[in-house]
């Protein structure tokens, strides 16, 4: 390994290692003389096998790198041919790659990825426009870096090929699971500029779902819609994503061409682009009239819309109307466009959504349901603006992250990682605007981390930094435990079982880090004598129930052993 302060070649002093790969190491250098600075990649001859296997796709990858120039591509320095290992010398790229951004974040905001997407298309537009066109075949978040100024550059060129006319197939077979297409399999063609297309729509489904586009049992027979897992993203993009990914290449778009024009016109045709060019029409006719009017005329209509949003809110809140929740839901989205500030309009929606019979019994808000919740993240900073005050803010986002948690789709077959995820971004923002001595921040507070523990704890086990993370997770646990008793039985039977599966789980790792084998017994105990003494009507949540109460057994036989 290259020594830290050392100069390599003449030239480059090695500060501090950056980076680490099964077969590379990579280092933060200076140019002193230039005052610049560089990465250095080394592949050393003893850490590897089939070294000159390695070595010539390295020099395949500096090849295709030295005839690039893209404001969004490394650029390759100077190539070092020593007698013990392999040294690449090119730009260094300031910030985290794209898969750091998820695993701190979870899902990103479609706005960014779109951003990043355009960028990416751009890339890839430029590399097949090459002669020969470059196929780069592994576009993942990983291989994607986020830079300070919030661009992004693509690295790793290891497996990107020049494209061959002619050939059937590729020589081959290289990609990362879950991103490559089905032609990086082989026996399907050569992999072609779709190839990357299909890798990007792979990608961008990571970045906006949080999930990992692995194959289904039966594989490439379609990814589930990203508005199945998230209604509030758009159908274009779901559009744009399905179209990236379909199996056979002929069913893609055919160029990045194709691709940037759809990416730049997200959103342009659907009904809310028309509905706010209406809207701007209509409000210059009536500011024409007002201004006509005079002062009278303008108390008279601010009186007249104040009237029409509390009529709204009154009608969408009777409870003994024959409207349907549908149309209730609709009267709320009304009230929201006369006055997206106040907060009675969003608090009846949640209410419709949420108050259904089966509500304290089973899951019930639909994904429909739930993407009229995202009226309210989208006009958060106007509420705030409106209001001295934010605690009212602050608990009625306590209150939808509560009701996604427990109550989003589990009858229609989400699992609990989804309802966290989807929860956490709304406790976050909670805590935002609740005072810290409230009793909802306190809860927010809670929930926030006992869901972002359970969504990164599985990253830092396959990462080995998960050492002493149990401990303060415990601390959390029994508070939630002691929290259940405020609510619904349906809601308790989670939260016992979320309890449970971590003793089943973590009990070696919870004594590691101090739990006592009593304080996880008594947690059991706990569990069983209240889940016990509950009914459900839903054969569903009885059977759920019984199956936690087995639990229960189990993992007191696993905490006994360490007695």
């Amino acid at each position: 390994m290259l020594e830290i302060g050392s100069v390599l070649d003449g030239k480059y002093k090695i500060l501090n290692q950056i980076g680490k790969g099964g077969m590379s190491v990579v280092y933060l250098a200076m140019n002193e003389k230039a005052n610049q600075q560089w990465a250095v990649k080394e592949v050393r001859k003893d850490g590897v096998r089939n070294y000159e296997i390695v070595k010539q796709g390295l020099v395949a990858e500096t090849d295709i790198l030295k005839k690039l120039n893209h404001p969004h591509l490394p650029r390759i320095i100077d190539v070092i041919d020593k007698e013990d290992s392999f040294v690449i010398v090119m730009d260094y790229i300031e910030g985290n790659s794209l898969a750091k951004a998820l695993e701190e974040h979870g899902a990103l905001p479609e706005e960014y990825v779109v951003f990043w997407a355009k960028q990416i298309c751009d890339v890839l537009q430029y590399l097949h426009t090459r002669q020969p066109p470059i196929i780069y075949r592994d576009l993942k978040p990983s291989n994607i870096m986020l830079k300070p100024d919030g661009n992004i550059s693509i690295i790793d060129f290891g497996t990107a090929r020049e494209f061959k006319a002619g050939n059937v197939k590729d020589t081959v077979t290289l990609g990362t699971e879950g991103y490559a297409a089905p032609e990086q399999y082989g026996n399907q063609g050569q992999t072609d500029p779709r190839t990357d297309i299909y890798n990007l729509g792979a990608t961008m489904y990571h970045l906006v779902t949080g999930y990992t586009p692995h194959p289904s049992a039966e594989p490439y027979h379609g990814m589930v819609p990203i508005r199945e897992i998230d209604p509030s993203l758009s159908p274009d993009l779901e559009q744009i994503i399905l179209k990236c990914t379909r199996q056979n290449p002929r069913d893609r778009y055919q160029d990045c061409v194709e691709l940037m024009y759809d990416l730049e016109h997200i959103g342009t045709g659907d009904k809310n682009a028309v509905r706010k060019v209406r809207t701007f029409f209509v409000t210059a006719a009536l500011c024409v009239v007002m201004v006509l009017a005079g002062s009278l005329c303008l108390g008279i209509s601010g009186s007249q819309v104040t009237d029409t949003y509390e009529s709204k809110i009154a009608e969408a809140s009777d409870g003994t109307s024959a409207l349907s929740n549908s149309e209730r839901i609709a009267l709320c989205e009304e009230a929201i466009g006369l006055d997206a500030g106040t907060l009675d309009a969003y608090e009846t929606l949640l209410n419709i959504i949420s108050s259904t019979e089966s509500y304290c019994e089973d899951a019930n808000i639909t994904s429909a349901e739930f993407s009229k919740l995202s009226l309210l993240s989208k006009n958060i900073s106007v509420i705030a603006d409106k209001y001295d005050d934010d605690t009212a803010l602050g608990e009625l986002l306590y209150d939808t992250g509560h009701a996604i948690w427990f109550y989003y789709l589990s009858s229609e077959g989400s699992d609990e990682e989804m309802r966290m995820n989807q929860a956490l971004s709304w406790f976050g923002l909670a805590t935002k605007y609740l005072p810290e001595g409230n009793q909802y921040y306190t809860l927010a507070n809670l929930y926030y981390n006992i869901a972002d523990y359970n969504l990164h704890i599985q990253t830092k086990i396959d990462d080995d930094t998960d050492k002493g993370e149990y401990g303060s997770y415990w601390t959390e646990l029994p508070q939630m435990v002691e929290s259940a008793s405020t609510e619904t039985d349906y809601a308790q039977l989670q939260i016992y079982r979320m309890a449970v599966n971590s003793i089943i789980k973590y009990y070696k790792q919870f004594s590691n880090d101090g739990v006592s084998v009593s304080d996880m017994l008594s947690m059991l105990d706990e569990a069983e004598s209240v889940l016990s003494q509950m009914s459900f009507n839903s054969e569903a949540n009885a059977t759920a129930c019984e199956d936690v109460l087995a639990s229960i057994e189990t993992a007191r036989k696993n905490v006994n052993l360490m007695g």
